[in-house]
C-alpha cells in the first residue's frame, strides 16, 4: 500500500498542463440570492480517499494479532485445570529410625571381657574394646568403664565400647626412715600410696620417721598403705592428775635401751594445781614384768632441794633422776612407774585422771625400756 501511495504522490508532483483561468466575481456588498454555482472539479482519481482507505485497512490489520492474543488468553483462563496425579509421600529414613524399637544398654562394669561381650550381644548390641587402664579395685581384663552409660536407650546394633582394667600399678617403696615425716608424706601420696602414722616416744627429734612398714624397696600395689612410726621426741606427754594437787605433765628419756651396769636418765615435768601444804615424796621405780623392782628412788623433788610445799599454783617444776642398772640385770623389757605419797610411807596421791598414761595402783606407768647385752 505504501509503495502505491508513494508512486501516486510522485505522479501528483509531476508537471501538469495549466488550468483555465476562472473570471473573478466581484464582491457584492450584500449577499446574492439564488443558487450558488459549484466550480468544476479537477479531472483524475481521488488520492485522499485512497489514502484514508489504506490507513483504515492497516489499522484493522494491526488489531488482528491483538484480538487473537486476547482470545487465546481468554480461552486458557476459561479452560478447567487438569488435575495432577496424587503421589503418596515416601517415609524418610529418619522417620523409620524414630519409630524403631530402642534397646536399654546394660551395665557391664566389673564383668570379664568375654562375659561382657556375650551379655551385650545377647541384648542385640555390639562389643568393642577401646582402651585399657590401671585400676586397683577391678581385676585385670575386666571392664572398668563403658562408653555408653548403663540405662541409656540406643538403636539395635549400636557399638558399646569398653575399657579393660590392667590391674593395679605397682610401686617400689622408697626409704623414709630418718627423714621428717611431714616432708616425705606428700611425696608418698603423690606416687599413689596411702600413709598412716603412729607417734611414739623416741630419743630421735620430734617428727622424725623411726620405722616404716613395708620396708624400703618392697614392691606393692598402687593404693597400698605405708605405715610410718614417727618420733614425738624425747619428751613424752602424760598429763596425769594426782589428787587435784599436782600434774605429771611429761617425761623425758635420752634412750630406751640400756646395758647392765650403765646409767639410765629420766626427767619429770610437774605442774602445781593447788597450794600444797604437804612435802610429798616422789617415787620412781624400775620394775620387771613380774613386779619385782630392779632399781628405785624415793625422794622429795630435785633430790630434796625443792619440796612441794614451796611450789606455787601453776608453776612448772623440772625434776631429774639418774639410775644405775645393776650388773646382774637380765636382758628384757622393764617399765618405769612414778607417783607421790605423803611422808613416812603414807598413802599415795590418787590418780584422778591418767591423761595419756597407763595407771596401776595409783602409780603412773611412764614407759617401757629395754635392757640389752653388749655384743
Amino acid at each position: 500500500m505504501l509503495i502505491e501511495y508513494r508512486r501516486a504522490s510522485e505522479q501528483v508532483t509531476s508537471a501538469q498542463s495549466p488550468l483555465a483561468l476562472v473570471p473573478q466575481t466581484p464582491i457584492l456588498p450584500h449577499p446574492v440570492t439564488g443558487p450558488i454555482l459549484e466550480t468544476d472539479k479537477a479531472s483524475g482519481p481521488d488520492w485522499l480517499a485512497w489514502f484514508m482507505g489504506a490507513l483504515a485497512i492497516m489499522m484493522i490489520a494491526g488489531l488482528v494479532p491483538v484480538w487473537m492474543l486476547v482470545s487465546q488468553r481468554y480461552s486458557v483462563a476459561q479452560a478447567p485445570p487438569t488435575p495432577s496425579p496424587f503421589i503418596m509421600p515416601t517415609p524418610s529414613p529418619t522417620l523409620i529410625l524414630d519409630i524403631a524399637p530402642k534397646i536399654t544398654v546394660p551395665n557391664v562394669i566389673g564383668l570379664g571381657q568375654e562375659d561382657a561381650r556375650q551379655f551385650l550381644e545377647a541384648n542385640n548390641l555390639k562389643f568393642a574394646v577401646v582402651g585399657e587402664r590401671h585400676d586397683s579395685d577391678i581385676p585385670p581384663l575386666h571392664v572398668v568403664a563403658q562408653t555408653i552409660a548403663a540405662g541409656q536407650e540406643v538403636s539395635k546394633g549400636e557399638v558399646v565400647g569398653v575399657i579393660l582394667s590392667q590391674g593395679p600399678r605397682f610401686i617400689n617403696i622408697p626409704n623414709v626412715v630418718g627423714l621428717p615425716a611431714d616432708s616425705v608424706e606428700p611425696g608418698l601420696v603423690e606416687i599413689g600410696l596411702r600413709v598412716a602414722r603412729i607417734e611414739i616416744w623416741s630419743a630421735e627429734p620430734a617428727g622424725i620417721v623411726i620405722t616404716q612398714e613395708p620396708l624400703a624397696s618392697t614392691l606393692v600395689a598402687e593404693g597400698s598403705t605405708v605405715t610410718m612410726t614417727v618420733s614425738t621426741g624425747a619428751r613424752l606427754p602424760l598429763n596425769a592428775n594426782l589428787g587435784d594437787q599436782v600434774m605429771l605433765v611429761a617425761a623425758e628419756m635420752e634412750r630406751i635401751e640400756v646395758e647392765p651396769g650403765s646409767m639410765l636418765s629420766l626427767t619429770l615435768h610437774w605442774r602445781a594445781l593447788a597450794q600444797m601444804g604437804t612435802p610429798y615424796i616422789v617415787f620412781v621405780h624400775l620394775v620387771r614384768a613380774d613386779g619385782n623392782i630392779i632399781a628405785q628412788l624415793d625422794t622429795q623433788p630435785r633430790n630434796g632441794s625443792y619440796p612441794t610445799t614451796l611450789w606455787q599454783v601453776g608453776e612448772q617444776v623440772r625434776d631429774s633422776y639418774v639410775f644405775l642398772i645393776p650388773e646382774d640385770t637380765p636382758p628384757g623389757s622393764y617399765w618405769i612407774k612414778v607417783g607421790m605419797y605423803t611422808p613416812d610411807t603414807g598413802p599415795r596421791l590418787p590418780v584422778i585422771d591418767p591423761g595419756t598414761a597407763q595407771i596401776e595402783n595409783d602409780s603412773i606407768i611412764v614407759r617401757e625400756f629395754r635392757v640389752v647385752k653388749e655384743d
